[in-house]
């Protein structure tokens, strides 16, 4: 979840050489709406889900990308 605009986070996603797929996404809450409803207090937030679509792991703050592959 990002608030930043399209083509920043575009810069980040071709700077790591990341694949965007059906396993990965990116949210731009430009109107903050996803933040306030799951009281994120910062960002980026990285939301971690399973092949259910259940939550399961939340991370604030940056997050190296080893983490998360």
């Amino acid at each position: 979840v990002s608030i930043q605009p399209i083509e920043i986070v575009n810069k980040f996603i071709k700077e790591l050489h990341l694949k965007m797929d059906s396993n990965m996404y990116v949210l731009i809450d430009e109107k903050l709406e996803l933040i306030s409803s799951m009281d994120i207090n910062s960002t980026p937030v990285s939301l971690i889900y399973d092949t259910n679509r259940i939550l399961t792991k939340r991370i604030n703050g940056f997050v190296k990308i080893e983490t998360l592959l």
